[in-house]
């Protein structure tokens, strides 16, 4: 995937990336409801890229939006966030699968997952943040 997004022109990296990673809601929802194994290939395939996608389309909104001198920090909270609420989420999973039954846990999990999204999608900064030109740093002259 990171091949393919290296010749594609993302002009709105956080739409694109928000918009990929949906497809990991509606992977978690399908897993709970018909859990087929060529359709959760295809899903699966679909949130992995869409994942990526966001993945790469984060990385590039932050680099091209926060100063320099505080980018280390933003990336080290992001990460820490990410490493904390991970396997905290992991840890839930199990007991509420036993208690509630672990379909009905991926489809209210996949369902959450798209209305964390859907909102998202609709913040007009998500929307509207642009790419900065690319400048130049060959020198003339040589």
């Amino acid at each position: 995937m990171t091949l393919v997004m290296l010749r594609l022109p993302v002009r709105r990296p956080l739409l694109a990336g928000m918009v990929g990673v949906g497809f990991l809601g509606v992977a978690v929802l399908g897993l709970g409801l018909e859990p087929r194994v060529v359709p959760m290939m295809v899903l699966a395939i679909l949130a992995g890229a869409g994942t990526e996608v966001f993945d790469i389309g984060w990385s590039l909104a932050l680099q091209e939006n926060v100063e320099e001198s505080k980018l280390s920090r933003v990336y080290f909270n992001d990460r820490l966030g990410s490493f904390v609420a991970i396997p905290l989420g992991q840890i839930a999973y199990g007991p509420r699968g036993e208690t509630f039954g672990y379909s009905d846990v991926l489809v209210v999990s996949g369902v959450v997952y798209l209305a964390v999204v859907a909102p998202v999608l609709t913040s007009r900064p998500v929307r509207t943040l642009t790419r900065t030109p690319v400048r130049s740093t060959a020198r003339s002259g040589r």
